[in-house]
């Protein structure tokens, strides 16, 4: 019977979060985001990643919850970004906006981005994001770059700038992506 419980307490659960997502994407507080497995952004899953519309009510559903400081600051960092890109663009031209996550290439071993992109309108490729709140190396980002599968690849950070490691501050990713009509 102990069983059943937690069998029937994990399906509650899951459901109160299916119906609290469901909820927030009807109410046009976040929006999702597909997850590509591969390279040639062929292998996809939709709807597995979701981001706010809005920092302010990220921050206190994070901070309500039970995790860490870095963890929230990251989540904030990501999301941040996420409305920057979006900014960049009329929403609808960037409608091919995901994440990359590839797991046991023969080459690369893991690779991780936290965003990639391509611009609908102008179709001049797809585009690398790494999104970094502290001063931690974006290992995934420099392995995908030498596969020249990007257009262009930026590492993002906190507060600097050094344009010959293609690192920018968060704060000027929207310019970034606008200078660079992709």
């Amino acid at each position: 019977m102990h069983n059943n419980f937690k069998r029937n307490k994990k399906s509650i659960i899951e459901n109160d979060i299916c119906f609290t997502l469901n909820w927030l994407k009807s109410g046009g507080f976040i929006r999702p985001v597909i997850l590509y497995k591969d390279l040639q952004f062929r292998d996809y899953a939709s709807d597995q990643r979701y981001f706010f519309y809005d920092l302010g009510v990220l921050n206190y559903v994070a901070r309500e919850s039970a995790l860490d400081a870095a963890t929230i600051n990251g989540y904030l960092a990501e999301n941040f970004a996420f409305l920057q890109i979006l900014d960049a663009f009329n929403k609808d031209e960037v409608k091919t906006l995901g994440y990359l996550d590839i797991s046991k290439d023969k080459e690369l071993g893991n690779a991780e981005l936290d965003f990639v992109f391509k611009d609908n309108k102008n179709k001049k490729g797809w585009v690398g994001v790494e999104v970094k709140f502290g001063n931690t190396k974006a290992n995934s980002l420099n392995k995908l770059r030498d596969k020249n599968v990007f257009k262009s690849t930026v590492k993002t950070v906190k507060a600097k700038t050094n344009v010959s490691t293609g690192t920018i501050s968060i704060f000027c990713l929207k310019f970034y992506c606008m200078l660079n009509e992709f």
